[in-house]
């Protein structure tokens, strides 16, 4: 079952958090509290947040979403990962793509990267780009496949050089980004009976703080519950 609990105010969120830690115990002390969050910052103010409420606060394990999908997806025999779409290489990738932005889709890009340090721009624009598409494969792989059939979902400037790059991206790999494999496994996950993966789930997942944007997540977490 995938109850949501929401507050504009963090604090409140932790409170509600901690009055369900503590009474709904997990059937047994050896079994691990798993937390879902999106950031370290987030991991450490909850772990510190909890302990100081609880005075000693242990067995307990938190996950970037991507990480407990991927161990999931394993379950049914699914791989979420691709290495040749991690954000380190990205850098690179997109690092080389600029050096060579001919097409009139790019001016912006182009006239960014004209003029003084441009070596050290086109670095920094590779490194912000390779952290938002990462992030897309999360939590826009829907937009990522639809810029992959030749279409766009809102005809901006904006929208039309980031699709350019991303089918340069992706001319270069050969390979499926975590996004489509994520959707893949999401339809794996829609064609599983009620309660197939009850023994390899967790007994309770708390999910805290993570992105209002993150939709996508949201529609993985909503079936598993």
């Amino acid at each position: 079952m995938f109850i949501l609990h929401s507050s504009n105010k963090t604090e409140n969120l932790l409170e509600h958090l901690a009055t369900i830690i503590n009474t709904v115990p997990l059937d047994s002390p050896f079994t691990k509290e798993i937390f879902l969050i999106q950031s370290q910052g987030m991991e450490r103010w909850l772990a510190q947040q909890l302990a100081t409420k609880f005075k000693t606060f242990a067995n307990f394990e938190f996950l970037f979403p991507g990480k407990f999908f991927s161990q999931m997806a394993r379950q049914i025999q699914q791989q979420l990962q691709s290495d040749e779409f991690a954000r380190e290489l990205m850098v690179w990738r997109f690092e080389l793509i600029l050096r060579e932005l001919d097409e009139p889709v790019f001016s912006p890009l182009a006239q960014y990267l004209n003029g003084e340090n441009t070596d050290l721009k086109r670095f920094q624009l590779a490194t912000h780009l390779a952290q938002v598409f990462d992030q897309y494969q999360i939590m826009r792989p829907q937009m990522l496949d639809t810029w992959q059939q030749g279409k766009l979902l809102y005809a901006t400037n904006t929208e039309k050089w980031q699709q350019a790059l991303w089918l340069k991206l992706t001319a270069q790999t050969g390979t499926r980004h975590r996004g489509a494999l994520w959707l893949q496994t999401i339809a794996q996950f829609d064609q599983l009976a009620e309660g197939a993966l009850n023994e390899q789930l967790p007994e309770r997942i708390s999910i805290f703080g993570l992105n209002t944007d993150a939709t996508f997540v949201y529609g993985i977490l909503t079936r598993l519950g």
